[in-house]
């Protein structure tokens, strides 16, 4: 038997040789069968689109895969309640008391229950306190699936609390709405009426100088919202290092694992008979495995663990020789096609890896991607290619607007040269306007245009309020412009102008709110919200064109024959003043569509692409992200997340982060991007 034939079934045997815990892993992961009202409201509907997003993503798509089934060992607990503050110690003085093993087999929402559900989840790297905690949620789900009344349980990584250091309150809502897409006001209601349960990850993964602050909003959200669940994952060490006793019912500690527990469950495979023996001959080796990812991490990559390992002078160097070994033997999975070079995909992850550690991320999604991910010394160049690019595509956008109009109205040939003129100079103004203001902010994705006809009612005296608000205003506006500059069409014509113009501008901002919901949608693929926004820029587009293009004609051919005669000289000369007024109106029903098009997704859509064209060209990833993203996943260095990805676990990102700042380990990408 061939070491790739050797390998390739070690997984499945491992899957299927849990011996009597695939019982309780089989039970754990099981269907729903639980019977649930079809939800009325929209807000029934988003609460269900939630619990089944954080079950599809965080149950199905991490805890469910290969690394919690194959290392799926029981963990053994201890109370820690000598590092949180008790409700009771500011009454009654308690002495320290010392940590007492929770019986095994005892499920973690069983003690979450039983610490009035506010835990503290504490162990080393690796040792599974993230599984622990997606158990809790899964536990959870299954609760609010049940009850209405109880608050959504979601994940969140606390990685990205140092960025703002905003209150807690606001960061849950900020994460809501860029993570996982749920409109704001969605969003802000959920936190403000205590209906979300947050389950936080990563305390240890925050900046060092930062972790005693989130500590502290953490303490300031729970006096707001003293009785809403919770609970916190970290490592020990680094909790412990803040000095600062913990304000929850109650701790936890994931312990390492006992020499009988290894030895127990790699007895189970007698493909694992010789590193079962050279852990128990070798007390360094030994020492590796005493968490279930390093046991995960030694099992698939023990024929690639070199023997001189026990040479190496700390546990650090030894740790970094097995990962090393991990991700050789993940390159010569023949289940794997091998698509992309060796050194391409490490080069690639590092980067990567290295981006997300700058940037305090634990998941990365497409969408995340700005120009400040690229060098510094190509962001001036992004910012001119954006600036064209916009310009070209008004440009474009112009020129087949008054071509299309030149055609219907049968304007002389020689007259198309000039109308081409006209459009690409309107255009590329346009363009470089809208593109300078898109480079100076970030720009995020759009939400899917939607009409759902049951919330009409609701949404529709929403568009009457904004639509007519933005009508008075901008008429109001146009009329005090036009009688301080005293426009020679007159006072009448100057306050017809105005009403025409706020009914116009009224119309498109109530038309915008009637199509957009707070309906959270659904993340189907990688890059759906660069999708979206495409589509997006597209129909609002198409509808200002449609809505605002005839009507803005019939007012240039009514009160802007001064503007015909004086600039379109040329046209007005061959098509006549009322088909001049209603090209321009055609012209600026175009101006209308593509401004709020850009703004409504089309701005996002040609950074993102622009963006990518940067990181290709500069060898920070391949042309085709989502396929390489994917290939790592079945290299097992990635987890999708839903519409994300996630190292398979910190530890693995920290490594390959740490290739980019080694030059010997991390060469440069080859000429071919694939094998």
């Amino acid at each position: 038997m061939t070491d790739d034939q050797y390998r390739e079934p070690l997984v499945s045997h491992l899957d299927v040789g849990a011996g009597a815990k695939v019982v309780i892993v089989n039970k754990l992961i099981g269907d729903i069968h639980t019977e649930i009202k079809a939800p009325t409201t929209q807000d029934d509907r988003n609460r269900l689109a939630m619990l089944k997003r954080v079950r599809t993503e965080w149950i199905d798509g991490v805890l469910r895969q290969s690394l919690y089934r194959v290392a799926r060992i029981e963990l053994q607990l201890e109370t820690r309640e000598n590092i949180v503050d008790l409700p009771w110690s500011t009454i009654v003085q308690v002495a320290d008391r010392v940590p007492v093993a929770i019986p095994s087999g005892t499920d973690i929402a069983q003690v979450f229950d039983s610490l009035n559900q506010a835990i503290l989840i504490l162990g080393a790297p690796g040792t599974g306190k993230t599984t622990l905690l997606l158990e809790l949620a899964d536990a959870l789900i299954e609760r609010a699936l049940q009850d209405q009344t109880h608050p959504i349980p979601a994940v969140f990584n606390l990685s990205t609390w140092a960025v703002k250091r905003e209150p807690l309150r606001k960061w849950l809502v900020s994460e809501l709405q860029q993570k996982e897409r749920v409109p704001k006001k969605v969003a802000q209601r959920w936190i403000d009426n205590g209906e979300m349960l947050p389950l936080l990850d990563g305390l240890d993964e925050v900046a060092v100088s930062y972790r005693r602050a989130c500590l502290e909003a953490i303490h300031e959200f729970r006096n707001e919202f003293g009785l809403l669940p919770i609970a916190v994952c970290s490592r020990t060490s680094d909790f412990e290092a803040l000095d600062v006793r913990g304000r929850f019912h109650g701790a936890v500690e994931v312990q390492h694992l006992s020499k009988k527990q290894v030895d127990e469950y790699l007895g189970r495979s007698p493909q694992l008979v010789s590193l079962r023996s050279a852990i128990a001959q070798d007390s360094a080796l030994a020492e590796l495995v005493e968490t279930p990812l390093m046991l995960w991490v030694t099992m698939l990559a023990h024929r690639e663990i070199p023997v001189d390992i026990v040479n190496e002078q700390n546990l650090e160097q030894k740790r970094r020789r097995l990962f090393e070994s991990f991700v050789n033997a993940m390159f010569k999975r023949r289940a794997v096609e091998l698509r992309y070079a060796e050194v391409d995909t490490l080069h690639f992850l590092s980067w990567l890896g290295s981006m997300l550690q700058e940037r305090q991320e634990s998941i990365f999604y497409l969408e995340t991607l700005q120009h400040d991910w690229l060098p510094t010394r190509q962001q001036l160049f992004f910012g001119i290619a954006i600036l064209i690019g916009c310009g070209l595509v008004c440009g474009l956008a112009f020129i087949l607007i008054d071509l299309f109009f030149c055609l219907l109205v049968h304007a002389p040939l020689k007259l198309f040269p000039r109308v081409i003129l006209l459009g690409l100079r309107g255009g590329m103004v346009l363009g470089i306007v809208i593109g300078l203001l898109g480079f100076l902010f970030k720009s995020k994705p759009a939400d899917k245009i939607q009409l759902r006809f049951g919330d009409v009612r609701w949404r529709l005296r929403s568009a009457v309020r904004k639509g007519l608000l933005t009508g008075v205003l901008s008429t109001l506006a146009f009329i005090a412009f036009g009688l301080m500059v005293r426009l020679s069409a007159g006072t009448r014509n100057t306050v017809t102008g105005g009403l025409f113009v706020g009914i116009v501008l009224g119309s498109l901002i109530g038309i915008v709110t009637l199509l957009t919901t707070e309906k959270i949608e659904s993340r189907r693929s990688p890059n759906q919200g660069t999708h979206d926004s495409v589509k997006n820029a597209f129909v609002i587009y198409l509808l200002c064109w449609l809505f605002f293009g005839l009507p803005l004609g019939l007012f240039f051919w009514r009160f802007g024959g001064a503007i015909h005669t004086g600039y379109l000289p040329h046209i007005v000369k061959h098509i006549g003043l009322v088909r001049t007024g209603l090209l321009l109106g055609v012209g600026m029903g175009g101006f209308l569509g593509l401004f709020a098009g850009l703004f409504g997704g089309g701005m996002y859509a040609i950074k993102h692409f622009v963006l990518r064209l940067f990181m290709w060209g500069n060898r920070s990833s391949p042309l085709n992200y989502v396929a390489f993203l994917n290939y790592a996943s079945e290299r097992l260095f990635l987890r999708r997340l839903g519409a994300g990805y996630i190292f398979t676990h910190r530890m693995f990102m920290d490594y390959f982060a740490s290739l980019r700042d080694r030059k010997k380990s991390a060469p440069q990408p080859s000429t071919s991007t694939s094998a």
